[in-house]
């Protein structure tokens, strides 16, 4: 459920109007927001399983579509990252940090060298 928070001095026809004006647009969203969500979780599961990650995470700021390019590079990258991410736990982020418990935090849009 989503909610707006509005300046109690506006006006509630301009309210409304926006909310009928952008319907279209926000129901559009919506579908395509439960599109990449399904997505991620195919490629979050084939990450886990063809790369041996004990597991995979992500920070509230990534979106399902930072997680699944973050998916597909990784996949992409499989044999060359594989040996060195066998038994890790990633969380995808906005910063590259290593915890002292082995804890990988990554960016989404990562690069190799």
């Amino acid at each position: 459920m989503a909610s707006f928070i509005v300046p109690c001095s506006c006006p509630s026809f301009l309210i409304v109007n926006f909310i009928t004006e952008n319907l279209e647009k926000a129901n559009h969203l919506l579908e395509q927001y439960k599109g990449h969500k399904e997505i991620e979780k195919v490629l979050h599961k084939k990450c886990l399983s063809e790369l041996g990650l004990l597991a995979l995470d992500k920070d509230d700021c990534i979106t399902p579509k930072p997680m699944i390019t973050f998916c597909e590079n990784l996949l992409k990258n499989r044999d060359l990252l594989k040996k060195h991410l066998i038994g890790t736990r990633l969380t995808v982020t906005n910063y590259y940090s290593v915890m002292t418990d082995g804890q990988m935090y990554i960016p989404w849009n990562w690069k190799l060298k």
